[in-house]
């Protein structure tokens, strides 16, 4: 598995490959300090499959980083990393496509857990994204779902554009989009980031 880390803070980005190092030992980890490095020094035999995202970067940060990295590196799983816990934010990153929001004040085998959920297609979020909009939501009936609705869901839940999700279902970015619409009346929310924190807090990302 090819990693991308891209954190300015040098000391924090070599603590974290010694992590990886005991999570996943044959990976290959690639560290840059910006978005602008990571694609310019970008070489197609190590394109990567997991991206470690800080959110508060030089020149670029928070949903303006996370867009450059999601265009560039449409095929993989992003990950932010930040010292923010704002549920606000947490709720804005996934709901732009991050499969996952790490506090950095986590703890290794937290951290641990949230790579190893992200990497098998869930999503991770911390405590604080449910302070204020987890408490409301229900567990909905995914039972009711068309075998197409499930599957675009799927892919929509592990953080993958409307854009790509048609590039790789071989069907119209409209057809996406009228299938998730479907899809959130079915399970009685209201976006992407309801249904994402849905399967996020009940595990259902193994049952959709």
């Amino acid at each position: 598995m090819n990693i991308l880390i891209i954190d300015d803070h040098r000391i924090f980005s070599a603590g974290l490959t010694f992590l990886l190092d005991d999570i996943s030992p044959n990976s290959h980890i690639t560290k840059e300090v910006s978005c602008e490095d990571a694609i310019k020094n970008h070489t197609a035999k190590h394109t990567p499959d997991l991206i470690l995202l800080d959110y508060n970067l030089p020149g670029a940060h928070g949903e303006q980083s996370l867009a450059l990295i999601k265009g560039a590196f449409p095929s993989a799983i992003v990950v932010i990393l930040s010292s923010e816990e704002s549920h606000d934010i947490i709720h804005s990153m996934i709901k732009n496509g991050a499969a996952g929001y790490i506090p950095k004040s986590s703890d290794p085998t937290l951290f641990e857990h949230a790579l190893k959920l992200v990497l098998i297609g869930g999503t991770y979020l911390p405590p604080q994204a449910f302070d204020t909009m987890g408490r409301r939501i229900q567990v909905a009936d995914t039972k009711a779902l068309t075998e197409r609705q499930t599957q675009v869901l799927r892919h929509a839940i592990s953080g993958k554009t409307n854009k790509v999700i048609a590039i790789e279902l071989g069907i119209a970015e409209g057809t996406v989009k009228s299938h998730l619409s479907s899809a959130y009346e079915v399970m009685g929310v209201k976006n992407r980031t309801e249904a994402v924190l849905i399967a996020a807090k009940f595990g259902m990302a193994k049952q959709i």
